[in-house]
């Protein structure tokens, strides 16, 4: 069995350097990395940057098995609002893609909320009008991360 350690348990702007460093002293195996709107991993972040905390784990004897991402609770995927839907719809694009560059082939995704205490604007969605949406939109992201190589892991949390 290999351990990992999620960096959700850090700050969105945190020190890959030193952050790595200590997972790999603390004997894990992974880590996992996350996508944020600002963080060291964004949409913005280039491949060379991707590359390069590629190389930062690999260095530090870690692997990268799975990306999360800390913009879904402000860009619900199944929102009443279409432009934010759309949004985080491109988020896991994006969020594929930097698994791939990472040599990651699993992504984490909250696939929505029907209520959320901690996102700036939480929505109320009902649950049969969040189950088709949560469908629909992993239905139409299915087919690129089957040719990027990665998996999209679902997860349900604090999110009713």
């Amino acid at each position: 069995m290999k351990r990992g350690y999620s960096l959700f348990s850090f700050t969105e702007d945190a020190d890959l350097s030193r952050k790595f460093a200590l997972v790999a002293q603390a004997g894990y195996d992974g880590v996992e990395p996350v996508m944020s709107e600002s963080g060291y991993l964004n949409r913005g972040t280039t491949e060379k940057e991707i590359l390069a905390i590629r190389r930062l784990a690999q260095d530090n004897g870690l692997e990268i098995p799975s990306v999360g991402v800390w913009s879904l609770w402000e860009n619900n995927l199944v929102s009443d609002s279409e432009a934010i839907r759309g949004k985080a719809r491109d988020i896991v694009k994006k969020q594929i893609e930097i698994a791939a560059l990472l040599g990651a082939d699993t992504i984490l995704v909250v696939p929505g909320y029907v209520g959320c205490d901690f996102a700036s604007k939480p929505e109320r969605i009902r649950y049969d009008i969040a189950y088709d949406r949560c469908a629909e939109a992993l239905t139409a992201l299915a087919p690129e991360a089957e040719k990027a190589g990665v998996h999209i892991g679902i997860e349900n949390v604090w999110n009713r």
